[in-house]
């Protein structure tokens, strides 16, 4: 869910925290959907994270809703690889932790 290359694929009805149709999805990256500078530490996290074979755990992004309302995912994804073995891309899931989030941020101050 976090590279640089576009969604090709989504699930037929995306639920909130996006609450974009698949249509809207298709062909966008999805740090097209995060606030400014997410993307920077998105990147910086994956490059220490992301596995050889493209697999990553516990991601935790924000983005940005149809809605404009910033929620949190957290994310994991394995690698995709042709029939040659070449890493053509990732499938992933996410899962909205917005309340986490939120309640960790209450407890710390």
């Amino acid at each position: 869910m976090t590279s640089p290359d576009p969604l090709s694929q989504t699930t037929p009805q995306p639920t909130p925290p996006l609450a974009h149709s698949a249509l809207e999805l298709i062909g966008h990256t999805p740090l097209e959907f995060a606030p400014a500078g997410e993307g920077k530490r998105v990147r910086q996290w994956l490059e220490r994270n992301m596995q050889p074979d493209g697999s990553f755990k516990d991601l935790e992004q924000r983005i940005v809703g149809k809605d404009g309302e910033v929620r949190w995912l957290l994310i994991n994804a394995v690698g995709l690889f042709d029939a040659q073995g070449r890493r053509i891309g990732q499938c992933g899931a996410g899962r909205d932790i917005t309340d986490r989030k939120q309640a960790e941020g209450r407890i710390s101050h």
